[in-house]
């Protein structure tokens, strides 16, 4: 992890990429096994799709006033506290039987998540600036990558051979290292927001006031709703793919031994878009030529045979995009957002993106109840292609 030493924001950029790396790891450990220990435990298909969906819907109800919460009391504290929660919700999902242990396990997950959402990466632009932010998101989003490879390597072959449950446990511990390093290493960039003393109604009144001021200027700027229309039309219309990717794959190439060895090749490829984001502009132009970038290979691959030779290529030249958008989003959109709402408008960015996952997995689920899982595909790849065009059309205006 190489960072110029006479940098004098040096230590905490090395300390934000360690900590993430540790996060990016934890979902490494379960990601090849999650579906699989799910219906190990006797849960069906759907009843998975159902558990995952829980997982997004609490967290669009608890990321906007979790962002709030951030902006008020500070960053890190609320990051911190996110995974020590995020940690207690992945040892339980370990020790869980039916479906309605796994509920609230996601819930809870859900709440940990929303409490770490956006808040370490607010502390690091407040800190640093957003330009030099996004150079550093840039770098984690290819360390990040890196660090999953051998937490889901090691996750799936662990599970395998002691038990899938041990990968969740895995991850609680890893999630734990990183609350414990990023207090230590973290704290000192803690900045103590002066407030006047409060019943707990008073503290109830200035959350839901930074909530009210964080979302009116997210919708008070044309620059802030551009990238939540993209960033919600990309979350709904990728979950297709996210969903199906697998079983697609596996009707293709007759087997599934290879599927864990396919997800570094995932990994490696959002790594690059990640490294590639760092020369993109930061501009709605730029964001309708990426979504044009990732619907397109969605909707030419159920058109050709069904062979993996094309079909690899084109998937990952799809997740070559989805490495570049988040970061480019992030950037354009906190040139317009001032240190004391970052938190909670990049939250309530965060949940209209939640609330999209959810409506586009249950979408998606939908689709596949009537049609080839494949041309589920080719519908939302269209749809993001339309948009893309759309979007570039506008702008070149």
């Amino acid at each position: 992890m190489k960072t110029n030493r006479s940098d004098p924001y040096n230590r905490v950029i090395t300390s934000y990429l360690v900590v993430k790396c540790l996060e990016a790891a934890s979902l490494g450990w379960v990601s090849s096994t999650y579906v699989l220990f799910l219906i190990q435990r006797g849960l069906t298909a759907t009843q998975a799709t159902q558990v995952n969906t829980i997982f997004m819907i609490s967290g669009f109800l608890f990321d906007l006033p979790t962002g709030a919460l951030a902006d008020i009391v500070g960053q890190l504290p609320i990051y911190i506290l996110g995974l020590l929660v995020f940690s207690g919700g992945t040892f339980l999902y370990g020790l869980g039987t039916n479906f309605a242990q796994f509920a609230f396990c996601e819930i809870t997950s859900a709440v940990g998540t929303s409490l770490m959402s956006e808040a370490l990466e607010s502390l690091l632009t407040n800190i640093i600036g957003v330009d030099r932010a996004k150079d550093v998101m840039s770098k984690e989003g290819i360390y990040t990558r890196l660090a999953m490879i051998p937490a889901a390597l090691f996750g799936g072959l662990i599970g395998a051979k002691a038990g899938l449950q041990i990968p969740w446990f895995l991850a609680g511990l890893t999630l734990l290292a990183a609350a414990i390093y990023g207090s230590l290493t973290l704290r000192k960039y803690h900045v103590k927001i002066p407030r006047a003393s409060q019943n707990i109604l008073g503290h109830i009144k200035s959350i839901l006031g930074q909530i009210k001021s964080g979302t009116a200027l997210i919708i008070s700027k044309p620059e802030a709703r551009k990238v939540v229309y993209i960033t919600a039309a990309l979350s709904f219309f990728t979950q297709a793919v996210n969903m199906y990717w697998a079983p697609v794959l596996e009707e293709q190439a007759g087997s599934t031994w290879w599927l864990g060895i396919f997800f570094v090749a995932i990994l490696l490829s959002t790594a690059l878009g990640s490294k590639i984001a760092h020369s993109v502009k930061s501009t709605p132009l730029s964001f309708g030529v990426v979504l044009m970038l990732i619907g397109l290979p969605m909707a030419v691959i159920p058109t050709l045979p069904k062979t993996l030779f094309t079909t690899i290529p084109l998937f990952l030249l799809h997740e070559i995009g989805r490495g570049v958008m988040p970061i480019i989003t992030y950037t354009y959109l906190n040139r317009f957002i001032p240190n004391n709402q970052r938190s909670t408008a990049n939250s309530a960015k965060g949940s209209v993106e939640r609330l999209s996952r959810a409506t586009g997995l249950l979408a998606a689920g939908v689709m596949a109840l009537y049609i080839q899982l494949i041309t589920t595909w080719l519908i939302s790849g269209v749809c993001l292609v339309a948009i893309g065009v759309i979007t570039v059309m506008k702008e070149k205006k």
